[in-house]
C-alpha cells in the first residue's frame, strides 16, 4: 500500500483514541468565538505549524501583548499544556520514525528533513513527554515511506556520487531552500526557469545535475513529512477533510499538471466550513464536469475571499496535487 492509503488508515486508528476526543474537545472549544482561547486558536493557525503553532504562541504570549497592535490571551492551563506538547512529541516522533531509513543513509538530513526545524522554535521545550498514541499504529506509514520515490532517489545518487555524503547538511538546506523560493515566485502554475533550464544546462551523469536531483528529491520528501503532519493533526480536530465537489464548486479555473505538480485553481461558493480553510490545510477534491473529473487529497497554498460578487460571496482556492507519497512536488522525478 502507498503512503496516503497507510496515513489513512493509521488515521482512522488515531480516531478511535481516548487521547484523540480529548485534543478534538479542547481545541474544538477553543475555535469557538465566546472562548477566551479563541485568539490563541486564531493566531496559531496563521503560523502554520499544528500543535507546535499553540506552542508557539502560548510562549510568546508577553511579547504580542506590547505589539503595536496588541493581543491578549490568557496563559495555557498546565494540563492544558501537558495535552498539546505530547501531541506535538507524539507527531515528531512519527516524522523519525518514517524518515529512520533515509537518515540511516545521511544523517546529515535530519535537519533538513525536520519539517519543525526553525529557528522561532528552538527555545521551545518539545521533547521529553509521555507518548499518548501507540507508534505501532504508524509501523506501516514508516514502511511506506522507505519506499518514497525521492528515497529512491538518494540512494541511487549515493551510489553513484559517494562524495555527495560529504556534502553539509548547511548547504542541502540552502539548496532545498532556494527550490522552494524559486516554485514560490513563479506561481502555481509555472516551472521556475532555472528548474526547466537544468536539463538543458547540466550533463545528466555529472555530480552537479545529480546534487540538484537530490535537492528536489529532499523537497518532495520534506513535503511529504509536512502533509503528513498536517493529515494527522487534522484527523484530531476534524471528522472528516473540507471536500471542494459539485455542490459548492462554481468554477474550475484553471488545472494543469507539469514539472512540479499538479494545480488548480477553483473559484467555491463556500457553504461552512470551507469559509475557516487557511493555506496549508488539506482539502479533498471531488469533482466531476463534462469530461473532467477530479478526485484527491490537495493542499491549500492560497485563498483569497470576495463578498459581493457575481456569484456571492466566493472563494477562490489556488491547491496542488498530493500524490500517493503525499507530495505536492515533483511527481516525475528520476
Amino acid at each position: 500500500m502507498s503512503i496516503i492509503s497507510n496515513s489513512y488508515e493509521a488515521c482512522k486508528v488515531v480516531k478511535t483514541t481516548p487521547f484523540r476526543a480529548e485534543m478534538k474537545e479542547l481545541i474544538r472549544g477553543w475555535m469557538r468565538s465566546d472562548s477566551p482561547f479563541s485568539m490563541l486558536e486564531y493566531m496559531s493557525r496563521g503560523v502554520g505549524k499544528q500543535f507546535l503553532s499553540f506552542l508557539f504562541v502560548n510562549h510568546n504570549r508577553d511579547r504580542l501583548g506590547k505589539a503595536p497592535f496588541p493581543v491578549s490571551f490568557p496563559e495555557l492551563q498546565p494540563q492544558h499544556l501537558k495535552l498539546i506538547q505530547e501531541a506535538h512529541f507524539c507527531l515528531q516522533r512519527i516524522n523519525q520514525l518514517c524518515l529512520r531509513d533515509v537518515i540511516s543513509l545521511l544523517p546529515t538530513l535530519e535537519q533538513v528533513l525536520d519539517p519543525y526545524a526553525d529557528r522561532r522554535f528552538e527555545s521551545i521545550k518539545t521533547e521529553g513527554f509521555v507518548l499518548p498514541l501507540d507508534l505501532d499504529t504508524f509501523k506501516n506509514v514508516a514502511s511506506a515511506f522507505s519506499n518514497h520515490y525521492a528515497s529512491a532517489i538518494l540512494r541511487r545518487r549515493l551510489i553513484e556520487f559517494p562524495n555527495l555524503t560529504k556534502i553539509s547538511s548547511e548547504h542541502y538546506i540552502l539548496a532545498t531552500h532556494k527550490i522552494r523560493q524559486a516554485i514560490g515566485d513563479a506561481g502555481l502554475f509555472n516551472v521556475p526557469k532555472d528548474i526547466s533550464e537544468l536539463h538543458r544546462m547540466l550533463d545528466p551523469k555529472s555530480p552537479q545535475y545529480a546534487l540538484s536531483n537530490i535537492a528536489m528529491a529532499l523537497v518532495a520528501l520534506h513535503d511529504s513529512i509536512e502533509n503528513l503532519d498536517q493529515l494527522l493533526y487534522q484527523t484530531f480536530i476534524e471528522d472528516k477533510l473540507i471536500a471542494l465537489d459539485n455542490d459548492n464548486v462554481i468554477e474550475i479555473d484553471k488545472a494543469i499538471r507539469n514539472y512540479i505538480g499538479e494545480s488548480m485553481q477553483l473559484l467555491v461558493q463556500p457553504m461552512g466550513r470551507e469559509m475557516l480553510s487557511r493555506p496549508g490545510e488539506l482539502v479533498i477534491v471531488d469533482i466531476k464536469d463534462g469530461s473532467f473529473v477530479k478526485h484527491g487529497l490537495f493542499k491549500i497554498f492560497s485563498k483569497s475571499d470576495r463578498i459581493l460578487g457575481k456569484y456571492g460571496s466566493t472563494s477562490t482556492f489556488d491547491l496542488r496535487g498530493l500524490n500517493d507519497d503525499l507530495s505536492c512536488f515533483f511527481h516525475n522525478l528520476n
